[in-house]
């Protein structure tokens, strides 16, 4: 059975690319760097996205990786819902509670 951010992981992962964009979720080995559970390329952008589903808040070390690919020219946002996804891709909007990311 799957958690409640397992299920959104998947609904993320079934509109990523029902949009046409190239997903891919890293395995996360605790060796190198580490990614955010989406990397995305759309339409020549780098996009990284973190799911998580409330109360759950990123971790500091997720909260750094968003704060460098934004220094680096590049998307990165917390999704806690579809519709965070879905807004980011179709409107180009980040939502204002990853503003002070």
């Amino acid at each position: 059975m799957k958690t409640q951010e397992g299920k959104l992981k998947d609904a993320v992962g079934h509109y990523l690319k029902s949009i046409g964009a190239l997903p891919f979720m890293p395995v996360q080995t605790g060796f190198g760097s580490h990614a955010l559970d989406f990397i995305v390329c759309w339409r020549g952008q780098y996009i990284e996205i973190e799911t998580k589903v409330l109360p759950r808040k990123p971790t500091g070390r997720q909260l750094q990786r968003i704060k460098d690919v934004r220094a680096h020219g590049g998307y990165a946002f917390v999704a806690y819902d579809l519709k965070t996804v879905k807004d980011f891709f179709e409107c180009g909007t980040i939502p204002k509670r990853n503003a002070d990311v």
